[in-house]
């Protein structure tokens, strides 16, 4: 150490920081502000922000509970809400809906945009399950559509329900 000393003071220089190229008062005034900046966030700014943590600790709780609790999910094709809409009401809110349209032109037995016209039933089926999930009122609404034929009536399946009620099934998503 005293060698290192030494140097400074060989070349003329008694103090070591002007030595070293360190302007003492400006160092003073940097340790001073960063000081005053550390008491400053530790006294006004910390204790704020942990207050306004505290005042959401309710609130964090409460979305984290609702975001991650064990809520048991619907079964599929089961729905957390029912409407029980009539015949008439139900068809007015599908064709309003945003795929309104698509449900609209089934409905009315326009079967363009489909491969085949099971295709283009079960479709309509699945549109109108989103409303209802009542059987009953699905058949109803399929027989009264452009899309209802014979085929509807017809045993298609081995344990002896017809087609329209497998497609209904499957539409509500009760199909085994």
């Amino acid at each position: 150490m005293a060698s290192f000393i030494g140097q400074f003071a060989a070349e003329g220089s008694s103090d070591i920081m002007t030595g070293l190229g360190i302007d003492g008062k400006l160092l003073v005034f940097q340790l001073v502000a960063f000081l005053l900046l550390v008491f400053v966030l530790a006294k006004w700014v910390f204790p704020i922000f942990f207050k306004i943590i505290d005042k959401r600790q309710e609130a964090i709780e409460a979305l984290h509970k609702r975001v991650f609790s064990e809520q048991p999910k619907p079964e599929r094709g089961e729905r957390n809400v029912r409407l029980e809409l009539n015949d008439g009401d139900l068809l007015k809110k599908a064709f309003a809906a945003r795929n309104g349209t698509k449900i609209k032109a089934l409905y009315d037995g326009l079967i363009s945009s489909y491969p085949s016209r099971s295709e283009a039933d079960l479709a309509l089926c699945t549109g109108l399950a989103f409303y209802t999930s009542d059987p009953a009122q699905l058949d109803r609404l399929f027989r009264s559509s452009g899309l209802f034929r014979e085929k509807w009536d017809q045993r298609h399946h081995g344990d002896g329900r017809t087609y329209g009620e497998g497609t209904i099934l499957k539409a509500t998503g009760q199909q085994r």
